[in-house]
């Protein structure tokens, strides 16, 4: 469990950098090829709801370490879905941007920008197992059924690039996080062994008391307890 807790501490911290950034890729892209200004309405409400999920995990981050220690499945689940829900999105995005005809120009600028966001994406989560799995099915997944709904000697290519990239995806989740838990392990195992040194170093071998190194790094904090306190201290030496 606190492995667990630290897992999703660390994820936390790793997405929260690119919280905002499908909503500014996307605002960004839909200027291409004069789209914006045909369609305008379309690409200011899919950047309002982008900006709204990313509002919504902003929230969630900060008070995440509260759920946690409130209800720690629950709030699991929902950091989760809030990520999952904005790769969705994008990915929903990618696939009009496809399908339509009338996004035909801007599939120039928004099938790269997929790319380099959903691998670093899934770079990010790579360290949660459920994520892991997730992200690259909800993002990839629209574009390639829009490919295969529109059949073509083209999209069909497309639409194989897209699956081998979600399984690359996989693979490479799979190492990361494989090499994330293992390093996990290790500093437990290091906090664990600094703890026995710790507890060795300050008791007698011989009667299993505190020692003279125990006294000596106790004692000033005892004292300014005491002082703090306007209490008495006393110290018994016993040879």
């Amino acid at each position: 469990d606190a492995l667990r807790r630290r897992a999703l501490l660390d994820l936390a911290t790793r997405t929260r950098p690119g919280i905002f950034i499908y909503a500014l890729a996307w605002f960004v892209v839909a200027q291409g090829d004069g789209f914006f200004r045909e369609h305008s309405a379309f690409v200011l409400w899919n950047t309002a709801g982008l900006l709204g999920l990313g509002v919504m995990r902003l929230l969630a981050h900060r008070r995440l370490g509260l759920l946690l220690e409130a209800d720690a499945a629950r709030a699991a689940l929902l950091f989760r879905g809030l990520i999952l829900f904005h790769g969705l999105h994008w990915g929903v995005l990618l696939a009009v941007a496809v399908a339509w005809p009338e996004a035909l120009g801007m599939r120039t600028y928004m099938i790269p920008m997929s790319v380099a966001l959903v691998m670093a994406g899934t770079i990010v989560v790579a360290i949660d197992q459920p994520l892991s799995r997730l992200y690259p099915l909800v993002t990839i997944a629209p574009v390639v059924a829009a490919l295969l709904g529109h059949p073509s000697a083209a999209n069909a290519v497309f639409a194989v690039l897209g699956l081998g990239f979600m399984a690359y995806a996989w693979v490479i989740t799979r190492v990361l996080r494989r090499d994330y838990e293992d390093a996990q392990r290790a500093r437990v195992l290091l906090e664990h062994r600094a703890r026995e040194l710790e507890l060795v170093s300050q008791t007698d071998a011989l009667t299993q008391v505190p020692n003279r190194l125990h006294l000596d790094r106790r004692l000033p904090v005892e004292w300014q307890l005491a002082r703090r306190n306007r209490r008495p201290l006393a110290v018994a030496l016993v040879d």
